[in-house]
Order: C-alpha cells, then structure tokens, then sequence
C-alpha cells in the first residue's frame, strides 16, 4: 500500500478529511505548477513562497512582462469551486498575503489569480476585480488548464512594466524569496 500514488483519487477518498484536503491542495499547486511551467523565457515563476514575518505562503507567484502576479491554486472539491462567497474568502486571504509579502519584500504585486480546476469555468479569464478598481488589485478567476494562455497573452486591464523595474523585481525575489 506504501508505493501507491499518493495522490490516487482513491486513497485520497480513503485518508481522513484533514490529509484529504491537504492532497487536493498539493494536487492543485502541482498542476498549477505544471501549467505554468509552458510559459516562455520571459517568465520565472516560484512555487510555494514564504510570506515573511507571518507563517503563511502563496502558492504561486509571476513574474511576466506585466509584473508580478499571485496565484491561488483552488483544489478541486473546495467550496471555493463553485460557491461565489467562498471564492471571494480565497481572494482576500490570497489578497492578505500578496500586500503582507508586497510590503516586507518591497516588490510590487499586480495582480492576483485563482487557478480552478478545469471544466469549472468556460475559455476566459473571469474578472472579479478590475484593474480600474481604486479599493482592489486586480483579480481574476482562471481554469488552470488555460492559465499559462491568459498570462502569456495578457491579464485584462493589467499594463506591461518597465524592464528595469521587472528586472529589480526578480533580483529582489531570487535574492529574498524563502520557501515552505
């Protein structure tokens, strides 16, 4: 039983809750993870990033032509699936953390995403803050499977940053970022 799949959608089904959730979460960042593995040269992304000072991580962050992004990989079976309150929970702890990480880094967050299981939402990105919101970052809802298509194409309403700014940006993360 020991050299199953950890991940094997039955013996996920078999463990207790609490260790069913925490599969389905690391299920959900690796697929993030290998997703956005299919974006180009002119991307760098980190996966599991420490948010200093607070015990607490982002999942995934961006770092693109745009800026950088953050992204919430929301596991399939999560009420945040399909349930518009639940969602909006995720984004604002998402949101808590990318400003926390913002801050104590001094590296500008642009953006944020949360990746959903595929056949959850249709071809494009879903808006949930828009970019000319003056109380919000910018937000968006994404099927994972089409999530290095939407950064590779352009995040709407999000603007290309300079290249020296970027460049300090990713000196900044490669230097400072730490991991879980």
């Amino acid at each position: 039983r020991f050299e199953a799949d950890a991940y094997a959608p039955d013996l996920v089904a078999e463990v207790p809750a609490d260790a069913s959730a925490a599969l389905r979460a690391a299920v959900a960042q690796e697929e993030t993870a290998r997703e956005l593995m299919e974006l180009g040269p002119s991307y760098a992304f980190w996966n599991g990033v420490s948010v200093p000072r607070s015990g607490d991580a982002i999942d995934h962050l961006v770092l693109g032509p745009q800026g950088l992004v953050a992204v919430e990989s929301v596991p399939a079976g999560s009420a945040a699936v399909t349930d518009p309150v639940a969602r909006d929970t995720a984004l604002h702890g998402l949101n808590a953390r990318a400003r926390a990480l913002a801050r104590e880094m001094e590296v500008p967050v642009v953006g944020l995403v949360l990746s959903l299981p595929s056949g959850v939402l249709g071809a494009a990105p879903v808006v949930l803050y828009a970019a000319d919101d003056p109380h919000a970052l910018p937000a968006y809802a994404v099927a994972r499977t089409l999530l290095a298509d939407h950064v590779a194409a352009g995040l709407p309403g999000l603007h290309a940053m300079d290249p020296e700014r970027l460049l300090a940006v990713r000196t900044r993360l490669v230097l400072d970022a730490r991991f879980v």
